[in-house]
């Protein structure tokens, strides 16, 4: 298990990034003011066929070549899909050919959108990151099928994974029942959370013991503070990248006993409440008590003033160098020399005596893919999309084709025959592809040859599991709302939450929390900053929210 391939994580951790900043936003951004997808009926769809020489199981899928029309989002690491190395051998083995027009991040959901307007549909889409406001629009105008009957007769392999996790199934079934998507699906914990790292060698120096509180880690920092025992001129106690606090908050909630849904939840302000029904926490005095925690740590100086600023590469450099003291990411320190110095900050107690970690999101990339009505073969599709949830499937969009790009070594161990840089060129999963199942013990099936230089993974693996006793106990996978839903919580979510569609805007409770944190808001005022929350709107977005609980929980 220790053994790795630098490329390989490369491709892991590119991922988990997406699937971490896509759970960490509002993933319910409507599209248009439209029906839920229950309530019309769907437009003409086109004649489906069985595929000309349609096998059963195996390949190939079909005996008689068949071409599809495909649509995909395009990460800057992916080579062109037409051209990529396993993509073009599975054409062969199966006997399907897919014509890929892939565009670029950027501007994808803009070409998306117009191809859906004017019915100018391919035969599927992919890497897609489909809203439920896009799914629910899309399947109420006819644009894209049903796939729940689809699943049970031509999936077997995601069924499987569906019937293992019926919290999968549930995550990714829409507010009708049915399921229009297909997700992208990883397990590894190493993608999923964000842990507290601090240095160890640095706290021996300052005779002071791992924290096991806040009010220890807070002494810990004010000590390096004062007594900068790094002797760099730059060094800081707490840094992070991020354009706010919500990493920070979002992490420490759990210390404060409130944001015990992970991250999806969090960016809406709502968790579980004791009674069993969603509560909205951004104006309980428990999370008072978190963004006061922070005040301190804010006025004494504590954080790096550049987290708001700075690049992800300028941070990573000051963790390499020796100059921040503590910070959270899934991984170590990103330089072998610095990683030895740093343990992790499991178990550590708020004030309440709450020992919660909420930094962790599910590993679900949900509405990752669609068949649309203009496609004749939505059953040998399916199949196509179903070998990539098989075992040997996600061998092959990690790898590629054995004995070409990779080869197993005698002790067990996978390694490339490819460089670093060429990842983009085997398959879409570089960069975040199509719908797989990346299986939890993935890093033991299938282990890795570590090249020369990379000695911390196995460190950022046992970070990782020293926090498992304390991730959120609830289901943390997202709701589905309907575009109705969607359309009302949004303007909350943006003129209040500031976790909406306009980024641009300052929203109020966003504007509040910096204010509070920096000391320009007094806590004196905080409950005209919870009456005012109430009259933005608070209780129709939080039945809102409670209907969704409802509707989830009878699934």
């Amino acid at each position: 298990m220790k053994k790795r391939l630098s490329f390989v994580l490369s491709c892991f951790l590119i991922i988990s990034l997406v699937v971490l900043s896509a759970c960490t936003k509002s993933s319910n951004d409507a599209v248009s003011p439209s029906a839920d997808a229950s309530t019309n009926a769907p437009a003409e769809t086109a004649a489906a066929t069985a595929a000309p020489g349609a096998t059963n199981e195996g390949l190939p899928i079909v005996t008689e070549p068949i071409t599809l029309k495909g649509f995909a989002a395009k990460h800057a690491v992916q080579s062109d899909w037409n051209e990529m190395i396993i993509m073009k051998d599975f054409a062969k083995r199966s006997n399907i050919n897919i014509e890929w027009e892939n565009i670029g991040d950027d501007v994808f959901k803009e070409k998306l959108n117009l191809k859906f307007a004017s019915n100018d549909l391919p035969d599927l889409v992919a890497r897609a990151s489909l809203t439920d406001a896009d799914v629910s629009k899309f399947a109420q105008d006819g644009s894209i099928i049903d796939l729940t009957p689809l699943i049970e007769s031509s999936a077997p392999n995601f069924k499987k994974i569906l019937d293992a996790d019926p919290t999968i199934r549930k995550a990714i079934t829409a507010a009708d029942g049915k399921i229009y998507s297909l997700p992208l699906i990883y397990q590894p914990e190493i993608g999923k959370a964000h842990v507290l790292w601090i240095n160890k060698k640095i706290l021996d120096q300052l005779g002071l013991p791992v924290p096991t509180t806040t009010d220890e880690y807070y002494n810990a920092l004010a000590a390096y503070k004062e007594k900068n025992p790094s002797g760099k001129d730059g060094a800081v106690p707490l840094s992070d990248f991020s354009s706010d606090m919500g990493r920070y908050l979002l992490a420490f909630s759990g210390l404060f006993g409130v944001g015990n849904k992970g991250g999806v939840f969090f960016n809406d302000g709502v968790d579980l409440g004791p009674d069993g029904n969603m509560r909205f926490f951004k104006t309980d005095p428990l999370y008072k008590d978190e963004l006061q925690f922070f005040n301190k740590l804010w006025t004494n100086k504590l954080i790096d003033p550049e987290s708001f600023t700075h690049t992800a590469a300028d941070w990573i450099a000051k963790i390499g160098s020796n100059e921040v003291f503590s910070y959270m990411q899934s991984d170590v320190a990103f330089s072998k020399e610095a990683a030895p110095d740093f343990v992790t900050v499991p178990g550590i107690k708020g004030p309440h005596g709450d020992q919660a970690w909420h930094s962790y999101n599910p590993g679900i990339r949900k509405g990752n893919s669609v068949i649309t009505k203009a496609n004749k073969f939505p059953e040998a599709t399916m199949r196509w999309f179903d070998y990539w949830f098989s075992e040997q499937g996600l061998i092959e969009q990690q790898f590629g084709i054995k004995d070409e790009t990779y080869k197993i070594n005698a002790d067990g161990t996978y390694e490339s025959l490819l460089g670093p840089e060429e990842g983009g060129k085997i398959s879409p999963n570089y960069g975040g592809g199509i719908p797989m199942n990346v299986t939890i013990d993935e890093f033991m099936i299938h282990p890795l040859k570590q090249p020369e230089g990379v000695t911390n993974l196995q460190q950022s693996l046992d970070g990782i599991e020293s926090f498992k006793a304390y991730f959120p106990k609830n289901d943390v996978n997202p709701f589905a709302f309907t575009t109705e839903e969607t359309n009302q919580m949004n303007a909350f979510r943006t003129d209040v939450l500031g976790s909406g569609s306009n980024p641009g805007q300052t929203a109020y409770i966003k504007e509040m929390e910096t204010k509070f944190i920096t000391g320009k808001e007094s806590f004196d005022n905080w409950d005209a900053y919870v009456k005012k929350v109430a009259d933005l709107g608070l209780a129709d977005f939080m039945k809102i929210q409670n209907d969704a609980l409802k509707r989830y929980n009878a699934q």
